[in-house]
């Protein structure tokens, strides 16, 4: 059986446990995306799709959206404030 990962929400919301062998490369490629600008959401997104490639089993869009969120609740990347909005990595 694969190790799971509780995931945490910004809000408080409880979400669910994520397989770690899904969970480590979705948040490796979004730190890798933050790591020299912020992004919107979409740019976010496109940029995991490029880092992760075709060989990722499930959906890279619902693993993105987990991760980031559980991200933010782990203080690791924050929104912005601004239009658009975007994300970025807490220093």
């Amino acid at each position: 059986m694969q190790e799971k990962i509780q995931l945490i929400h910004p809000q408080g919301k409880k979400l669910s446990k994520m397989e770690l062998g899904k969970y480590e490369p979705i948040k490796l490629a979004i730190l890798e995306s933050l790591k020299t600008e912020s992004l919107t959401h979409d740019e976010l997104l496109q940029s995991v799709r490029l880092i992760i490639g075709e060989n990722f089993e499930g959906s890279v869009a619902w693993y993105t959206e987990s991760v980031k969120l559980d991200l933010e609740g782990r203080n690791i990347i924050a929104r912005t404030n601004h239009k658009p909005q975007k994300y970025c990595l807490i220093l």
